[in-house]
């Protein structure tokens, strides 16, 4: 289940279930002890509530999917690379901008604008674009403060 965790270490008497919520690049955890809840089926019952709350709380869209930000936050699933390419037995490399996504779980999907074609501007207003939709399509709105490229 989603951003919850069954922890059970016997030799500490420590059972129960813990709640990890990321969001924007800060973490929000919570633990919830069988014992204190009454049982290990009353603290996961609780331990959903919580996650559900907290992330409607967060602005942060409710899924099951696996949401993977890139290491710099503020590109939104948008990267910029050169992409190697085999011609007449040489490498060459191209200039692009790479966005990813997961269309559906375990799925990873990626479409890549031209720097050398459409120009460094353009390339990287269609990347942005376009992983703006692919949000919509997954989560119903884009996530994070990603509506516009960063500068």
């Amino acid at each position: 289940m989603k951003s919850i965790s069954r922890i059970d270490q016997p030799s500490k008497k420590h059972h129960g279930f813990y709640v990890r919520v990321v969001f924007r690049g800060k973490q929000h955890s919570k633990f919830f002890s069988d014992k204190k809840f009454g049982g290990g089926e009353d603290a996961l019952e609780a331990a959903i509530k919580y996650r559900d709350e907290l992330e409607a709380e967060l602005g942060k869209p409710r899924t099951d999917r696996m949401v993977v930000a890139p290491p710099d936050k503020e590109r939104g699933g948008v990267r910029r690379y050169q992409k190697p390419t085999r011609r007449n037995g040489k490498i060459h490399y191209s200039d692009v901008y790479e966005v990813s996504w997961c269309p559906e779980p375990g799925k990873v999907r990626r479409k890549r604008f031209s720097v050398n074609k459409l120009g460094e501007r353009e390339a990287r207003r269609r990347a942005y674009e376009f992983r703006m939709v692919q949000e919509r399509r997954m989560y119903g709105e884009p996530i994070g403060s990603e509506q516009t490229p960063p500068e």
